[in-house]
């Protein structure tokens, strides 16, 4: 009995979190560029009323002089936000608006490319464009696997020059990206001898 409460559970917390907000958000503050152009991306553009002051894209989102690095909670709230969009929480911002009854959502500069997409699709259930989010990231789906599949598979030799005395990374150091040094060694060949531009590299 108690498995199966926990199923239900668990169950009912993951359709809470994939469904629609029950009021999508009519009033958003962007303190995040990438939730900014997100939001736009998605069709939620109008329901974005400012924006940071380095959110410079795409032109038409409503640029202010809010900062998402050292935010103001007292300007936010005088902009009657129904949803605020934070990268990290500086300044205690969102205990400041949470004591204002403002909903806040903190999403980080995401690690992968699974956590963008659950940003976009966060951003598109509770602004009430989920369809919007869905195509925006099957479509950066589509787009980033045709370049991977354009992208060429054979070895690429790289020479690294670390120090003005040409010490230089090895093989070893490029293995893990599928790269190979232009030299077997640490040390390319004396700069005494020959400049830079006459080393006998091979062509990356």
């Amino acid at each position: 009995m108690f498995r199966l409460t926990l199923i239900a559970l668990f169950v009912g917390l993951a359709l809470a979190a994939s469904a629609p907000a029950k009021t999508p958000a009519q009033r958003v503050v962007s303190l995040s560029p990438t939730a900014t152009e997100d939001l736009f991306a998605i069709g939620a553009g109008k329901q974005v009323v400012a924006a940071d002051q380095d959110s410079d894209y795409p032109k038409t989102a409503p640029r202010t002089k809010l900062s998402g690095l050292t935010p103001n909670a007292e300007a936010i709230v005088g902009l009657h936000p129904d949803l605020v969009v934070v990268s990290f929480d500086a300044n205690h911002v969102v205990e400041a608006l949470h004591k204002a009854k403002i909903r806040v959502v903190v999403e980080p500069s995401a690690p992968s490319l699974a956590d963008a997409y659950g940003q976009i699709e966060q951003l598109g259930r509770l602004t009430g464009h989920v369809a919007g989010a869905k195509a925006l990231v099957a479509g950066m789906k589509k787009r980033i696997a045709a370049l991977v599949a354009s992208a060429p598979r054979k070895s690429l030799s790289v020479y690294d020059e670390l120090s003005q005395d040409y010490y230089s990374a090895t093989s070893k150091t490029f293995g893990s990206v599928g790269g190979a040094s232009a030299y077997p060694c640490t040390r390319a060949p004396s700069a005494a001898s020959q400049s830079a531009s006459q080393l006998p590299l091979k062509p990356v």
